[in-house]
C-alpha cells in the first residue's frame, strides 16, 4: 500500500520522482506485488532486489493515514 504513496529508493530510481505511485508497482488481479522482484529484464537480482527494497521488513514510506493522532 506504501508503494502506491511513495516509491522505495529503488522505485526512485525507477520512477524517477519522490512522490506518487512507483511506476515498478503491479496489480496481479488479487494484490500489489513490486514488479522489480518480478522483471528480470532489469538484470537484477531477486535478492538484492529483496535487501534493496527491504521485502517483509515493512513499509518505510513517510504516509500517515488520514485521522490518524
Amino acid at each position: 500500500m506504501c508503494c502506491l504513496a511513495e516509491p522505495c529508493p529503488l522505485g526512485m530510481l525507477i520512477s524517477r520522482r519522490r512522490h506518487g505511485a512507483c511506476d515498478a508497482l503491479q496489480w496481479d488481479g488479487s494484490r500489489y506485488i513490486c514488479g522489480a522482484l518480478t522483471a528480470q529484464a532489469h538484470g537484477l537480482r531477486g535478492w538484492l532486489v529483496r535487501r534493496w527494497i527491504a521485502a517483509g521488513a515493512g513499509c518505510d514510506c513517510t504516509f500517515e493515514p488520514a485521522g490518524k493522532p
